[in-house]
């Protein structure tokens, strides 16, 4: 079966939990949405934070210079891990899109 890429849609439950156990995050305050898109082998391309009023906070994309930020990089790269395992496990009907929501 070949890989494909995917859209994990991380929401606000998840991010509240995660910053719970990971309280020097630093992550845009008033983040509630997370969309990150990742290649046919696993590899982060982009993500986008967001609010609940869907106000980008923050953009990321592999291919061009990213702006500074205080983010912990640690604390996006493990949960954007987490996210990716727990979809990992998800079976999707056939014909769906590959796009998982972590919640």
């Amino acid at each position: 079966m070949e890989k494909e890429s995917k859209v994990i849609t991380i929401e606000d439950s998840a991010i509240q939990r995660f910053c719970a156990g990971w309280p020097c995050h630093n992550f845009p305050e008033g983040l509630n949405l997370i969309v990150a898109f990742f290649d046919k082998n696993g590899d982060l391309v982009d993500y986008e934070m967001s609010n609940k009023s869907d106000k980008t906070l923050y953009e990321f994309n592999a291919y061009e210079e990213n702006p500074t930020h205080n983010m912990d990089e640690a604390a996006i790269s493990a949960l954007l891990s987490n996210a990716q395992e727990e979809c990992r496990r998800l079976e999707l009907p056939d014909g769906c899109l590959p796009t998982w929501v972590y919640d």
